[in-house]
Protein backbone atom coordinates (compact mmCIF):
# COMPACT_ATOMS: atom_id res chain seq x y z
CA UNK A 1 0.00 0.00 0.00
CA UNK A 2 1.76 3.41 -1.06
CA UNK A 3 1.75 6.13 1.39
CA UNK A 4 -0.91 8.20 -0.16
CA UNK A 5 -3.16 5.16 0.16
CA UNK A 6 -2.38 4.67 3.67
CA UNK A 7 -3.06 8.73 4.16
CA UNK A 8 -6.07 8.34 2.63
CA UNK A 9 -7.40 5.23 4.99
CA UNK A 10 -6.14 8.07 8.31
CA UNK A 11 -7.55 10.74 7.11
CA UNK A 12 -11.40 8.75 6.11
CA UNK A 13 -10.90 6.87 9.62
CA UNK A 14 -10.96 10.29 11.32
CA UNK A 15 -13.46 11.77 9.46
CA UNK A 16 -16.08 8.95 10.27
CA UNK A 17 -14.80 8.83 14.08
CA UNK A 18 -15.79 12.54 14.16
CA UNK A 19 -19.24 12.17 12.41
CA UNK A 20 -20.59 9.17 14.03
CA UNK A 21 -19.64 10.79 17.46
CA UNK A 22 -21.63 14.15 16.30
CA UNK A 23 -24.53 12.23 15.00
CA UNK A 24 -24.89 10.29 18.05
CA UNK A 25 -24.83 13.74 20.20
CA UNK A 26 -27.14 15.40 17.08
CA UNK A 27 -29.73 12.16 18.29
CA UNK A 28 -29.53 12.60 21.61
CA UNK A 29 -29.59 16.46 22.30
CA UNK A 30 -31.23 17.25 19.22
CA UNK A 31 -31.36 20.98 17.74
CA UNK A 32 -29.74 22.07 21.06
CA UNK A 33 -26.76 20.01 20.06
CA UNK A 34 -25.61 21.91 17.36
CA UNK A 35 -22.48 24.05 17.63
CA UNK A 36 -21.07 24.48 14.14
CA UNK A 37 -21.79 24.55 10.59
CA UNK A 38 -21.06 21.07 10.43
CA UNK A 39 -23.65 20.04 13.42
CA UNK A 40 -26.55 22.19 11.14
CA UNK A 41 -25.26 19.96 7.87
CA UNK A 42 -25.59 17.22 9.77
CA UNK A 43 -28.51 17.49 11.35
CA UNK A 44 -29.91 18.37 7.95
CA UNK A 45 -29.00 15.18 6.68
CA UNK A 46 -30.77 13.03 9.74
CA UNK A 47 -33.54 15.62 8.75
CA UNK A 48 -34.41 14.67 5.43
CA UNK A 49 -32.19 10.95 4.92
CA UNK A 50 -33.28 9.53 7.92
CA UNK A 51 -36.00 10.74 10.19
CA UNK A 52 -38.67 11.89 8.17
CA UNK A 53 -38.58 9.58 4.88
CA UNK A 54 -40.56 6.91 6.83
CA UNK A 55 -43.23 9.93 8.05
CA UNK A 56 -43.06 11.84 4.68
CA UNK A 57 -42.11 9.45 1.69
CA UNK A 58 -39.33 9.99 -0.64
CA UNK A 59 -38.32 13.99 -1.01
CA UNK A 60 -37.71 14.20 -4.54
CA UNK A 61 -41.15 12.62 -5.71
CA UNK A 62 -42.38 15.01 -3.07
CA UNK A 63 -41.19 17.95 -4.70
CA UNK A 64 -42.04 17.11 -7.98
CA UNK A 65 -45.36 16.57 -6.65
CA UNK A 66 -46.00 19.31 -4.88
CA UNK A 67 -44.24 21.57 -7.84
CA UNK A 68 -47.07 20.01 -10.21
CA UNK A 69 -49.54 20.94 -8.19
CA UNK A 70 -48.21 24.69 -7.53
CA UNK A 71 -47.99 24.87 -11.65
CA UNK A 72 -51.32 23.98 -11.63
CA UNK A 73 -52.76 26.20 -9.24
CA UNK A 74 -50.74 29.25 -10.79
CA UNK A 75 -52.32 28.31 -14.36
CA UNK A 76 -55.47 28.21 -13.02
CA UNK A 77 -55.79 31.45 -11.00
CA UNK A 78 -53.41 33.87 -13.38
CA UNK A 79 -53.81 31.86 -17.24
CA UNK A 80 -56.69 29.85 -17.17
CA UNK A 81 -54.46 27.41 -18.80
CA UNK A 82 -56.37 23.79 -18.76
CA UNK A 83 -55.05 20.70 -17.89
CA UNK A 84 -54.69 19.49 -21.15
CA UNK A 85 -52.71 22.47 -22.35
CA UNK A 86 -50.95 22.27 -18.65
CA UNK A 87 -49.50 18.69 -19.93
CA UNK A 88 -47.92 19.95 -22.80
CA UNK A 89 -45.86 22.95 -21.38
CA UNK A 90 -42.30 22.31 -21.72
CA UNK A 91 -39.97 21.72 -18.85
CA UNK A 92 -38.03 25.16 -19.19
CA UNK A 93 -41.98 26.64 -18.66
CA UNK A 94 -43.37 24.23 -15.69
CA UNK A 95 -42.63 24.12 -11.51
CA UNK A 96 -39.82 21.47 -10.79
CA UNK A 97 -39.13 19.91 -7.95
CA UNK A 98 -35.85 22.11 -7.52
CA UNK A 99 -38.40 25.06 -8.24
CA UNK A 100 -40.34 23.77 -4.86
CA UNK A 101 -37.06 23.37 -2.90
CA UNK A 102 -35.81 27.21 -4.23
CA UNK A 103 -39.04 28.88 -2.81
CA UNK A 104 -38.63 26.88 0.03
CA UNK A 105 -35.41 28.34 0.82
CA UNK A 106 -36.98 31.74 0.18
CA UNK A 107 -39.91 31.68 2.95
CA UNK A 108 -37.45 29.99 5.24
CA UNK A 109 -34.67 32.99 4.18
CA UNK A 110 -37.86 35.87 4.28
CA UNK A 111 -38.68 34.14 7.88
CA UNK A 112 -34.95 35.00 9.19
CA UNK A 113 -35.33 38.59 7.85
CA UNK A 114 -39.02 39.34 9.41
CA UNK A 115 -38.84 37.48 12.58
CA UNK A 116 -35.17 37.04 12.88
CA UNK A 117 -35.21 32.99 12.39
CA UNK A 118 -34.32 30.40 14.27
CA UNK A 119 -31.64 27.38 14.12
CA UNK A 120 -34.43 25.57 12.70
CA UNK A 121 -34.77 27.69 9.69
CA UNK A 122 -31.04 27.58 9.16
CA UNK A 123 -31.27 23.88 9.20
CA UNK A 124 -34.21 23.56 6.59
CA UNK A 125 -32.33 26.19 4.76
CA UNK A 126 -29.68 23.28 3.87
CA UNK A 127 -31.93 20.74 3.50
CA UNK A 128 -33.98 22.17 1.53
CA UNK A 129 -30.96 22.78 -0.54
CA UNK A 130 -29.80 19.83 -0.52
CA UNK A 131 -33.14 18.52 -1.81
CA UNK A 132 -33.11 20.93 -4.28
CA UNK A 133 -29.49 19.70 -5.81
CA UNK A 134 -30.82 15.63 -5.37
CA UNK A 135 -34.52 16.86 -7.59
CA UNK A 136 -31.66 18.91 -10.45
CA UNK A 137 -29.56 15.23 -10.81
CA UNK A 138 -33.85 13.37 -11.09
CA UNK A 139 -35.03 15.75 -13.26
CA UNK A 140 -37.88 14.53 -15.53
Amino acid sequence: MSKAEKDRELVVAAVTSDIARRIERLIVGGEGAIRDRGDALLRAYLLTMVNRIDANGDAVTNAESTAAMWQQYVNERFNDVSEREMKSVDQGNRLMGYDFCTMMVQMKVSRVAVAGGKLDDWVDIAGYASMAAECYLNRR
